[in-house]
């Protein structure tokens, strides 16, 4: 077989695997789910998980939406939708082999190309977790008093991360760390969001601010 071939051959296994995948179920919640072998080309919106489709003629590149359960290398994500959810899913859970990689596939193209909400914050403001410090960039200094961030962890007291215009870096502990937003006008957005250490969990779902 030929290298163009065999080319051939691995860009249409791509494409047919995902289209099969659309058909499939979650063996443990039922839901539709998609599988991809690789999580490069895939991302998350605010509402599903779009990752492209390869050529394969005579179908040109497309793009997909994952709304159910949606895998790819060790990153699973699920949607939970209730009647009362509407356009937002209730929840968003996104788990893999360690939080840190749960968070950078959360946060691919994160900044002014990723409008995934509560992380962006307002506009061209944005939360940062770098080496276990929560912070958020720069641009908060011309922002509106009115944005907050804070931060609770293991059950502990609420801390401010941005609040009435100031910044705190805080530290991720081991164990459950929850986070409360006060975001502004960037559309329906969760208010919350909970990084498990341990289970290597991140979860997002609107709750009342505490």
């Amino acid at each position: 077989m030929t290298f163009c071939s065999r080319r051939a051959l691995a860009v249409l296994t791509a494409a047919l695997t995902a289209l099969a995948s659309a058909q499939q179920r979650d063996p443990t919640s039922g839901k539709p789910l998609v599988t991809m072998p690789s999580c490069k080309d895939a991302y998350l919106s605010g509402i599903f998980v779009q990752y492209r489709i390869p050529a394969s003629f005579p179908r040109p590149e497309s793009k997909g939406t994952a709304t159910g359960v949606f895998r790819c290398e060790d990153v699973r994500v699920e949607f939970f939708q209730t009647p009362e959810s509407n356009y937002l899913p209730a929840r968003i859970r996104v788990s893999a082999g360690n939080w840190m990689k749960a968070w950078a596939f959360i946060t691919k193209g994160n900044g002014e190309k990723n409008y995934f909400s509560p992380l962006y914050i307002d506009t061209a403001i944005w939360l940062t977790i770098v080496n276990g410090l929560v912070n958020v960039n720069d641009k908060y200094k011309d922002a509106s008093r009115q944005l907050v961030v804070g931060i609770k962890s293991n059950g502990g007291a609420l801390r401010p991360v941005l609040f009435d215009g100031a910044v705190t870096p805080r530290k991720i502990l081991p164990g459950v760390n929850e986070f409360f937003f006060v975001v502004g006008n960037v559309g329906p957005s969760h208010n919350k969001m909970t990084i498990n250490t341990t289970t290597g969990v991140i979860e997002f779902s609107t709750v009342k601010f505490p």
